[in-house]
């Protein structure tokens, strides 16, 4: 009920999810009792949702990994699109974390390339073009700038780095 489709395939396979919104070529396409999701742009929240509510997500293969995970915002070409069951994350940019295989939950990730190759991390904020790029399974982190712990503190905890190339190549 109270669903909106625009788009080949978009809501394809909504069976009694509600309040969905779906603007896009196969945008929001696998959900299939899902509600309060919006996905806008070719192949964004496009997958096996299983339960994923309440996200977002603006761009061209957004949040396109989901599977399970609720509260997430996702806007840029393919920001998220390695998200698949962590909540509460807002990724802004384009290919941010977009390669690892995120499960974490609670992060703010803000800039193009920022995070990247995450996975488990949780509760990190993240803001720059290559941020903490290489970072895997690093929690609890700030990271603000330039290529800040770009390819360096992958896999690290309660870190501080501001500034331009801050911690970039920072191994602990």
């Amino acid at each position: 009920d109270h669903n909106t489709a625009i788009g080949y395939g978009a809501l394809s396979g909504n069976t009694t999810g509600a309040r969905n919104i779906a603007l896009g070529r196969v945008a929001l396409d696998a959900p299939d009792e899902e509600n309060d999701n919006i996905a806008i742009g070719y192949n964004s929240l496009a997958g096996a949702i299983a339960g994923g509510e309440f996200n977002i997500a603006i761009g061209s293969s957004t949040l396109d990994s989901l599977t399970n995970a609720d509260n997430n915002v996702a806007i840029g070409h393919e920001a998220g699109g390695a998200l698949t069951t962590g909540g509460e994350n807002v990724i802004i940019g384009s290919f941010a974390v977009s390669t690892g295989v995120l499960t974490g939950a609670q992060n703010v990730v803000i800039g193009r390339l920022a995070g990247q190759d995450l996975t488990s991390a949780n509760k990190n904020t993240i803001v720059g073009w290559s941020a903490a790029k290489e970072a895997t399974t690093a929690a609890e982190n700030t990271y603000i700038g330039y290529l800040a712990a770009g390819t360096g503190i992958g896999t690290s905890a309660y870190n501080v780095a501001i500034g331009n190339e801050a911690a970039e190549a920072a191994t602990s």
